[in-house]
């Protein structure tokens, strides 16, 4: 249940490729706060590379969503997907 009842946005400094670790930080803001939004966010040096940060920055949220929708389902991508290819290989 959420604490704070006033609306906030939830900014978030990218600084890892993997998107797992930002789970437990989307999911304990969920719960504690009531959030208008979440914002990825990306520092680049070079003001010509907005496009293809722009693109990673989707793409990473859709990973973020991907897995979010996963766990949803009780399910771990990865450990999915690891648990498949072991499968694969012992056969």
């Amino acid at each position: 249940m959420a604490e704070n009842k006033t609306p906030k946005d939830l900014y978030i400094f990218l600084t890892s490729k993997s998107p797992d670790i930002y789970i437990n930080v989307i999911g304990y803001c969920i719960e504690h706060y009531t959030l208008n939004q979440v914002r990825l966010l990306e520092i680049s040096e070079d003001r010509g590379q907005m496009g293809s940060v722009m693109n990673a920055l989707t793409n990473f949220r859709d990973q973020i969503l991907a897995r979010l929708k996963y766990l949803q389902s009780c399910q771990y991508d990865y450990i999915d997907r690891c648990e498949k290819t072991i499968k694969k290989e012992t056969k």
